[in-house]
């Protein structure tokens, strides 16, 4: 089972590194496969799990202003992909699973 946490600082100032690293620990008692920390402006993304199929845990993927923190196997990736192109998106079927949701 997977684990997600967000820590925000309301007002920008630094996240206590300790805070992080006591959450950090706690989330991978969900998922010991892998974790990964996004951090910007006051907010700390964390996220571990149990990678299905042996791969890694995605890292949070920041695309137009958005991030994306994902646990999860999409199918038809291909033709999704497909899609998203001829909407006039740069998607290739080779992208992360985070980049193409």
């Amino acid at each position: 089972m997977s684990g997600f946490a967000a820590i925000v600082s309301l007002d920008g100032s630094p996240r206590d590194p300790s805070l992080i690293a006591g959450v950090r620990r706690t989330l991978l008692l969900r998922g010991s496969q892998g974790d990964a920390i996004w951090e910007d402006q006051g907010i700390t993304l964390l996220h571990t799990g149990l990678a299905a199929g042996g791969e890694a845990v995605l890292p949070p993927c920041e695309l137009e202003g958005c991030v994306v923190v994902f646990d999860g196997r999409l199918d038809g990736r291909e033709d999704l992909a497909r899609e998203l192109r001829s909407r006039g998106h740069e998607a290739v079927a080779s992208s992360d699973d985070a980049e193409l949701v």
